[in-house]
């Protein structure tokens, strides 16, 4: 399922890949595996990979800010600027770069609001991105008050991919 949203992107259709599962289930295990298959394909896709982490206080932008690190894309440089607003195009510039572009987002059930409102925007016009948005998450930690909650409705009628791992048995 994730080698094919990346194949999609050939043609210049983005999606996003909503990976959910309780904790430990291999959800980072999954996009792993993932990533060294990608990256032996041809025409390997860019995948930057950055995580929510379980703070008090969240990190602005903390998981873009990493998963940006040494790029020289116009993500990490509209970072390095103090204009939060920089960070909504660049988003999605970064995703457009060729030859295609998988930004993980790992653990966003624990995403900081800045991140979620970029999350949200490049989730809304990935249709157009030839990039794939991959977010992996606790279900069970995203209740109806959750502030994910918003995203994930958002993306009705979006080309989206949604994954849950079922756990393990004995």
């Amino acid at each position: 399922e994730l080698l094919g949203a990346v194949a999609a992107t050939r043609a210049g259709r983005g999606s996003v890949v909503l990976l959910g599962g309780e904790a430990g289930m291999g959800k980072t295990s999954l996009v792993r595996a993932f990533a060294a298959a990608a990256a032996r394909a041809d025409r390997a896709p860019r995948i930057l990979v950055g995580a929510c982490d379980d703070l008090h206080t969240r990190r602005p932008l903390g998981p873009l800010r990493d998963a940006a690190r040494d790029t020289g894309g116009p993500l990490e440089r509209a970072l390095r600027v103090d204009d939060p607003g920089a960070a909504f195009q660049a988003a999605v510039a970064e995703l457009a770069l060729p030859p295609a572009t998988v930004l993980v987002v790992e653990d966003v059930h624990w995403v900081d609001d800045a991140s979620l409102d970029v999350l949200r925007h490049v989730a809304r016009r990935i249709a157009d991105i030839p990039g794939v948005l991959v977010l992996t998450f606790r279900a069970d930690e995203v209740g109806p008050a959750h502030p994910l909650r918003a995203l994930l409705g958002e993306l009705v009628g979006r080309p989206v991919h949604r994954l849950r791992l079922a756990p393990l048995s004995p």
